[in-house]
């Protein structure tokens, strides 16, 4: 027996629904049919691929978890080869499937995606933003076709191209006696009260760099909120520690906020555009990986938004 792309379009259904029935809706066929094609898609591999219970669902075997990271690759595939042929105008075109950590987003994607939507206005850009691990698990599977990861959290399964060098900043309200400096140190900061970006992998990084300074910070809050952190800061509660820099100096609130580079940010780390390892990139990531080295190169000036009329 062969292997169809429609068995591989059921067992995807299967694995993002979470349940035959649930496929069967999303796939608008009867769930005889889904439970059909993954009997004759486990005959034909040799392997069992799902656990089926009518309690609890539809759970992947090992087996099986490997073959959805494969199927979604292989439909991958296919659904470019569909829409480059169909395509005559250009090969910049289709979807580009782009995940990006919460850490980075705010101030990655916002300048990227202004960007690459005016150059490459045919490409539709679905975006996935969570923790680093669940970002390169996505890519792994081949859910994502591109991601931003730190070098120093990417995994060996990826290939990476660099991107920006990646900073850690100091967050200071306007007025604090080390804002004249250009450059500060977690040991002037010990004795001062710390907010902290709450959510990994900003929480663990931070308290690594502290203790590498030798540094027992006194955390008063977390937040999970970038904005809220910084409105906090601006109100002269604490200061802060956070990748990268915004344009802008101000919080949310609009009160003024200074950021100066911190002594202990590591020189060796970028931000890179992490893709599956061994899987050929496709005309719109390589789009992507240059539009990225233009946008966020060392020399290149940010590009300034302005009202684009039709």
């Amino acid at each position: 027996m062969d292997v169809t792309l429609r068995h591989l379009q059921y067992l995807l259904a299967v694995a993002d629904q979470g349940s035959v029935k649930a496929a069967a809706q999303a796939c608008h066929v009867s769930p005889s049919s889904v439970s059909l094609a993954l009997d004759d898609l486990e005959r034909a591999l040799g392997a069992q691929v799902t656990i089926r219970s009518r309690r609890s669902g539809t759970v992947l075997t090992p087996a099986g978890r490997q073959a959805v990271g494969r199927a979604r690759r292989i439909l991958g595939e296919v659904d470019e080869l569909v829409t480059s042929s169909q395509s005559l105008q250009t090969e910049h075109v289709g979807t580009l499937r782009l995940g990006c950590p919460i850490n980075l987003s705010v101030w990655l994607l916002p300048r990227l995606l202004d960007r690459f939507s005016r150059d490459y206005p045919q490409v539709q850009v679905r975006l996935s933003e969570g923790g680093p691990h669940a970002i390169q698990e996505q890519l792994v599977d081949g859910a994502l076709d591109a991601a931003f990861i730190q070098r120093s959290q990417t995994w060996r399964e990826l290939d990476t191209t660099p991107i920006v060098p990646l900073h850690v900043y100091a967050v200071l309200w306007q007025g604090h006696p080390l804002a004249v400096r250009d450059t500060v140190s977690l040991v002037d900061l010990k004795d001062e009260p710390a907010i902290l970006i709450g959510y990994e992998p900003a929480m663990s990084n931070a308290r690594a760099m502290f203790r590498a300074a030798g540094v027992e910070p006194w955390i008063r809050w977390t937040g999970e909120n970038v904005e809220m952190v910084r409105s906090l800061v601006a109100r002269r509660l604490g200061y802060s520690l956070m990748v990268g820099r915004p344009l802008g100096g101000s919080s949310y609130e609009g009160l003024p906020l200074i950021h100066r580079r911190l002594k202990e940010s590591a020189t060796d780390n970028f931000v890179d555009i992490a893709t599956p390892r061994n899987l050929t990139r496709t005309k719109v990531t390589e789009a992507l990986i240059s539009v990225c080295q233009q946008e966020f190169s060392p020399l290149a000036p940010p590009t300034e938004y302005s009202d684009r009329q039709a």
